[in-house]
């Protein structure tokens, strides 16, 4: 009887040891500062068309997703997918008297952060070739401050975790979350398996210390369930040299501007000013 008691003790006990190591394994939370980094980005699109001397307007809007990667002293720079920057035509005007029609299209752009606070955005740069789109918001600073880059790629099977809005699902301190794991890359694209669908685009994936490791872009038409992303190297490289020389753009335009004032100032005020000469 007593040679029985311990595998007895034993057998009582490995439910509860199997359940410590599945919870260990689910021990899976997204930090707080990447939905806080996280963005709905929004395009307002302005139809002006004209015919027989009368005009008439049509407002349209598109959304998608971003996430802050960097900030400067005059605001933050947003990471979003390609195809959210731009706007095709042809997709939206299909018949042929309307496009004989079309005078003037106007765009702008917005993003629109956890409070639900509103800020313009503008286009730096967009690489067609992986689908990323790099914006700027002026006076946009996250409290959080930037996400951070992940100092190395997701490795097959790691698990990630993705902030999103799809169809606009997005409101005031509520964006959905989801989790999946890296699957491995094709050419130019990273696969995931994490839900998306329109509204997804440019939504960030993060690894489990909370690091960009990718930008979802799109999905498997056939199984939503398989989303895909540029490759870590590309985002790396398309983040930091377009911020870099944007920064260095914005410091020539500060000297330009400030020379531009003392020069101003030196054709409106009398040759005798700086002589200490007062009347």
């Amino acid at each position: 009887m007593l040679n029985k008691l311990p595998v007895f003790i034993i057998t009582l006990l490995l439910p509860f040891l199997t359940s410590s190591c599945v919870s260990t394994n689910y021990g899976f939370h997204i930090p707080k500062n990447a939905r806080d980094q996280f963005v709905r980005v929004i395009q307002n699109i302005n139809l002006t068309f004209c015919a027989e001397g009368q005009c008439m307007q049509n407002n349209m809007m598109s959304s998608g997703s971003g996430v802050v990667v960097d900030n400067s002293v005059k605001g933050s720079y947003i990471l979003t997918a390609g195809h959210v920057c731009e706007f095709e035509l042809e997709n939206v005007i299909k018949d042929e008297m309307m496009a004989q029609a079309l005078k003037r299209v106007d765009l702008d752009f917005q993003i629109i952060n956890l409070e639900q606070s509103k800020y313009v955005a503008d286009i730096i740069t967009i690489d067609k070739s992986s689908d990323m789109c790099l914006m700027f918001a002026p006076k946009y600073w996250n409290e959080k401050g930037p996400v951070d880059l992940a100092d190395r790629p997701a490795f097959e099977g790691e698990r990630v975790y993705n902030v999103a809005a799809p169809v606009g699902i997005f409101y005031e301190n509520t964006v959905p979350s989801f989790e999946g794991f890296y699957m491995g890359k094709q050419d130019l694209r990273s696969y995931y398996s994490i839900p998306a669908m329109g509204g997804s685009s440019g939504s960030p994936v993060f690894n489990l210390r909370g690091d960009l490791v990718g930008m979802i872009h799109s999905v498997n038409a056939m199984f939503p369930m398989v989303s895909v992303s540029p490759h870590y190297e590309n985002i790396k490289k398309f983040i930091t040299s377009n911020i870099k020389a944007h920064k260095a753009e914005q410091l020539m335009c500060k000297d330009d501007e400030q020379e531009t004032k003392q020069e101003s100032k030196r054709k409106t005020e009398p040759f005798w000013k700086g002589l200490g000469i007062m009347f």
